[in-house]
C-alpha cells in the first residue's frame, strides 16, 4: 500500500513537473452547462479519454483544483479517474469557464477543453436585479389591464342589449294581456256604452244598471196597470 501511494505521488510529481515543460493541446469551443441555483452542478472532463488521465481543473477564479491541492471540500469535490467535477449549492459567484487538463500516457503533452457553466437566476433575483425583466413584466401588466378591460365594456354592452330585448318582449305580452281581458258592454238607454274591466268591482255603476234595468209601474183612471 504504501508503495503505491509513493508511486502515485511520484506520478503527480513527474506529471506537474512536465506541465511546465510543455503545453496543452488547444481546446476546441466550450460545451455549455446550465443549472439553477443552489442545485448542484455536475461537470464531465470533456478532455478525458483512453490515451489521457485527468490531471487537474482550473476554476474560473483561475484557481488549480487537483491531487494534493484541495479547495474547500464542502463546496468542490472530483473523481480522481474520470476528472468529473461537482459544485455543490452553485450561485452567480460560480459562473463561467472551466477547464480540464489531462496528461497523455506516452508523453509529456496536455489535453485541455473547458465547460462554460451557467447559472439560471431565481425569481427573486430576476425580480431584483434585472431592470429589463422588470420593465417586461410592466408591460405585460399593462396589456393585460387593457385587455381585461376591454372585455369588460363588451360584456356589458352585450347585457345590457339583450336586457333591452327582454324588456320590450315583456312590455307588449303585458299589452297583449291587458288588452284581451277588457270587454265592452252595451247598455239600451241612450244609446250610450260603458266600458267595464273584467273582475274589477264597481258599486255605482251596479246600482245605476239596477235602477235603468227595473221596470216601472203605474195606473190609468181605469185602474189598469200601465208600464
Amino acid at each position: 500500500m504504501i508503495g503505491w501511494l509513493c508511486l502515485w505521488q511520484l506520478f503527480i510529481f513527474v506529471g506537474n513537473y512536465g506541465l511546465h515543460e510543455a503545453k496543452p493541446v488547444p481546446s476546441a469551443k466550450p460545451s455549455i452547462l446550465e443549472v439553477s441555483v443552489g442545485e448542484t452542478a455536475k461537470l464531465h472532463c470533456p478532455s478525458n479519454d483512453d490515451n489521457h488521465r485527468f490531471q487537474f481543473w482550473q476554476l474560473q477564479s483561475n484557481q488549480i483544483l487537483g491531487p494534493g491541492n484541495k479547495i474547500d471540500e464542502r463546496k468542490y469535490k472530483y473523481e480522481v479517474l474520470s476528472g468529473t467535477l461537482y459544485i455543490k449549492g452553485v450561485s452567480q459567484n460560480e459562473r463561467g469557464i472551466y477547464t480540464c487538463y489531462c496528461k497523455h500516457l506516452m508523453n509529456t503533452t496536455y489535453n485541455a477543453k473547458s465547460v462554460m457553466l451557467e447559472v439560471k437566476s431565481d425569481w427573486k433575483q430576476l425580480w431584483e436585479n434585472d431592470e429589463v425583466n422588470l420593465f417586461r413584466l410592466g408591460a405585460i401588466f399593462v396589456i393585460a389591464t387593457l385587455i381585461i378591460m376591454v372585455m369588460y365594456v363588451v360584456y356589458n354592452n352585450i347585457r345590457r342589449d339583450q336586457l333591452m330585448q327582454f324588456k320590450d318582449f315583456t312590455d307588449e305580452n303585458v299589452l297583449d294581456e291587458v288588452s284581451s281581458r277588457k270587454a265592452s258592454y252595451s247598455l239600451p238607454k241612450n244609446g250610450k256604452n260603458i266600458e267595464m274591466k273584467e273582475g274589477i268591482d264597481n258599486p255605482a255603476l251596479d246600482v245605476q244598471l239596477s235602477r235603468e234595468t227595473t221596470p216601472t209601474y203605474g195606473y190609468t183612471s181605469r185602474g189598469d196597470a200601465r208600464f
